[in-house]
């Protein structure tokens, strides 16, 4: 599923659900090594804190999703 920000000229920026992916994933990394594992990656040897992580990606996820739509729309 692709999705497109249409700008003034008519080229069009495409951003793919894996550009979304990857950026929250990026950023759920990022929140585990400061939030969960005191800035190491030792965190990730207890399952409870993969729960609180897949919490922060489905949250992040929606969001970005959710910005992409508002911004995408003020943009027509």
């Amino acid at each position: 599923m692709d999705t497109a920000i249409e700008l003034n000229n008519p080229k069009q920026i495409r951003l793919s659900t894996k550009v979304f992916l990857v950026y929250t994933f990026l950023l759920t990394m990022l929140m585990g090594f400061i939030d969960e594992g005191y800035y190491d990656f030792s965190w990730m040897s207890n399952i409870g804190n993969w729960v609180a992580l897949s919490v922060y990606f489905m949250l992040i996820l929606g969001a970005i999703y959710l910005l992409h739509h508002i911004i995408s729309k003020k943009m027509e």
